[in-house]
């Protein structure tokens, strides 16, 4: 197996062994747009993170309010505690109220105001959206997958989000590693994957060939299914196997910080430098 991007819901490999083990299992089958924000784009999942923190943050000062004004009518004496005066609560909570009220314009609108203003002309392209373009065109973004079907283009790892990388109905399969269903889909995708490709039947097949990922717009591949894709596009493109080689490695991202992740392929980046060194048959606006 190729090296694994992202498996299906952390089930990807297990369903795999599992197909692997019993290949009799029956073969019957039962993308993200970016969150538009005044400042910067954001993944359906970053959003949902990112908001969730927030409401965390919420409770935790309606916590420590609650704590601020408990505390003192504390009273360890064994005595009955003394009401505190109106005006004493008052003045405790005063304080409280006002510095939630500040944390949370601070944090929740400064400081990102704060970030746009600096990212802006530092990062000009990623405050975009990491837009690509071909000739005036904007086909896409580099963080957001999407569909090649024709042969002389590499093709993405396989989304269940919608019909297909539709960026508001982000997701996975949702489907657990023992379910027929999530065998018989990887068990379809092997086959015509090798099919696709001009493969032996028992050629091994990267994971991330055969799994959607859990979010289904992953703009990446890994280098052992673009490998197996290369003798495919390059007789498509009536290149050698050794430009579209140099290609795929021109366009592999390392990992990140040197440890972090995978090396993996932009399919997007690729195809559009495949586009400009050999173009295809129809340009790729009508793809």
């Amino acid at each position: 197996m190729g090296n694994t991007i992202r498996s299906n819901d952390g089930v990807g490999v297990h369903a795999m062994r599992r197909l692997q083990a019993n290949p009799e299992m029956p073969s019957e089958v039962g993308t993200e747009k970016p969150v538009w924000l005044p400042f910067l784009v954001l993944s359906h999942e970053n959003f949902a993170l990112i908001y969730f923190l927030w409401l965390f943050y919420e409770f935790l000062s309606l916590v420590l309010l609650f704590c601020y004004w408990l505390i003192p009518r504390m009273n360890d004496s064994g005595e009955p505690a003394q009401p505190i005066p109106r005006a004493r609560l008052g003045k405790q909570l005063r304080p409280a109220i006002l510095s939630a009220l500040v944390l949370t314009i601070v944090t929740g609108g400064v400081f990102p105001l704060l970030l746009f203003a600096i990212a802006r002309p530092l990062l000009p392209r990623q405050v975009k959206g990491s837009l690509l373009a071909h000739g005036n065109q904007v086909v896409g973004s580099a963080l957001i997958g999407q569909e090649f079907t024709r042969s002389e283009y590499f093709q993405s790892r396989p989304s269940a989000a919608g019909s297909g990388y539709d960026g508001s109905s982000s997701g996975g399969t949702n489907l657990g590693p023992n379910n027929p269903k999530l065998i018989a889909s990887i068990r379809q995708l092997a086959e015509e994957y090798r099919k696709r490709n001009g493969l032996a039947p028992d050629t091994p097949v990267p994971i991330d060939a055969v799994t959607r990922s859990a979010s289904g717009l992953d703009p990446h591949i890994s280098p052992a299914n673009a490998e197996l894709q290369i003798p495919r596009v390059a007789r498509a493109r009536g290149l050698s196997e050794d430009v579209v080689r140099r290609l795929v490695s021109e366009y592999t991202e390392a990992r990140q910080l040197g440890f972090l992740g995978n090396p993996r392929v932009t399919v997007l980046e690729l195809n559009l430098a495949l586009d400009r060194i050999a173009p295809a048959h129809k340009p790729y606006a009508l793809d």
